[in-house]
């Protein structure tokens, strides 16, 4: 969704006129990401989308609830992932 918008306020900006500089300024994007966006608008190729990544604690949610019932702060889920092997950032 807000991918789409960003296209969307970068074609119309395009349309109305505005250099890829100007439109860089005022999105706030690279002017290279709005020039990549502006080349795929014109050729009508649609933009590859990010793929979603797996989060590393998804395969623990159960454990994390478990210790969340069980009263551990964060702190100590954070050691128990690191004692278990599991690198995670606190």
């Amino acid at each position: 969704m807000l991918r789409q918008a960003m296209h969307t306020t970068i074609h119309t900006l395009w349309q109305n006129g505005h250099n890829k500089s100007e439109i860089s300024r005022l999105t706030g994007h690279d002017w290279k990401t709005v020039n990549k966006i502006i080349c795929a608008l014109q050729s009508k190729k649609i933009l590859p989308t990010r793929k979603p990544h797996p989060c590393i604690l998804d395969q623990h949610h159960e454990q994390l609830i478990s210790w969340i019932e069980q009263g551990f702060t964060a702190v100590r889920m954070h050691e128990e992932f690191l004692r278990q092997g599991i690198k995670v950032g606190y």
